[in-house]
């Protein structure tokens, strides 16, 4: 069964093979669109980025060379497959000769896109079913996921340990062409919904960690929650004189959220404005314990003298 959160594009000029083929992969829980010719292969793409294109050879015109070079050029990382051989100007990741036999194109599909990542989640809080868009704590009691919060989740736990930033996620998540959005707040609010309901704080988060400038950063927990996935354990502590936060931060989200957005953009110098008394200290406190975390400082080395 496919991944519904991963598209396919089926570019091909036979109308009958075109919807035989679209009809198959949607049964089997692919999201699938189609084309028939290289401008529809254009406004496909502007809908949504595919992660693997099933390109006719007899569309693949130098129209479709051009945008393909653009496409590789803005970042996509999908797979192109040509549907039967024939002279192009790019290099496919595979061929498939015609007669396309579908039920072998299944399996290759099945081989090509591969596993997204793991489908349970263990976390220090709670365990996430990601197939069943479920969560389970100690208690007993539990929580669902929406289709779009299990979609990120699997997108950053087939990333673990390694920064996803923020046009990729809008890109592979959400289908956002690269730099079309790149204000959107789609991510910020996926992660206010998101992080209470895995119980991650974000003042002092275990599981998403927000690396400024770079993006976001996941970390699960062994089943035994014994260590972390990147080796660091409870005992590990960056020296700060900070001062302990106080309890859990909460009732600012937008204000947090447009914080983190400008430190992503690269700000170097922020000035927390408002009222007295309105809590621009405790604040501006918040994101430096957030920073503190996500990009500890360099410990301190010595030399001999």
């Amino acid at each position: 069964m496919g991944d519904s959160g991963q598209s396919i594009l089926v570019a091909e000029r036979s109308d009958e093979l075109r919807e035989s083929l679209s009809a198959t992969l949607r049964a089997e829980g692919w999201d699938v669109q189609t084309a028939g010719s290289s401008r529809g292969i254009s406004m496909a793409w502007t809908r949504r980025m595919p992660d693997l294109v099933l390109l006719d050879t007899q569309i693949a015109d130098s129209m479709v060379d051009r945008q393909l070079a653009r496409w590789r050029e803005e970042g996509w990382r999908g797979r192109l497959v040509l549907l039967g051989a024939g002279p192009t100007g790019f290099t496919p990741d595979d061929v498939v000769s015609r007669p396309v036999v579908v039920q072998e194109l299944l399996a290759s599909i099945a081989d090509w896109l591969g596993d997204s990542g793991p489908t349970v989640l263990h976390l220090r809080h709670c365990s996430v079913d990601l197939e069943r868009q479920a969560i389970d704590y100690p208690d007993g009691t539990g929580a669902r996921l929406t289709t779009k919060e299990a979609e990120f989740l699997t997108y950053l736990a087939a990333n673990t340990g390694r920064t996803v930033g923020r046009d990729e996620l809008l890109e592979q998540v959400w289908g956002y062409r690269l730099g079309a959005a790149t204000r959107s707040r789609s991510v910020d609010k996926m992660l206010a919904r998101l992080r209470p309901k895995l119980r991650d704080s974000a003042s002092e988060p275990e599981h998403i960690f927000t690396v400024y400038g770079g993006g976001y950063r996941f970390v699960a927990l062994e089943v035994e929650g014994a260590a972390d996935v990147d080796g660091t354990s409870d005992d590990d502590e960056t020296p700060t004189n900070l001062p302990a936060p106080a309890g859990d931060f909460v009732g600012r989200a937008d204000d947090v959220a447009d914080l983190d957005e400008d430190l992503e953009s690269g700000a170097r110098v922020i000035t927390i404005v408002g009222p007295g008394g309105v809590g621009k200290t405790r604040l501006a406190l918040h994101q430096c314990q957030k920073l503190l975390v996500s990009s500890p400082p360099p410990a301190a080395s010595s030399s001999a003298t």
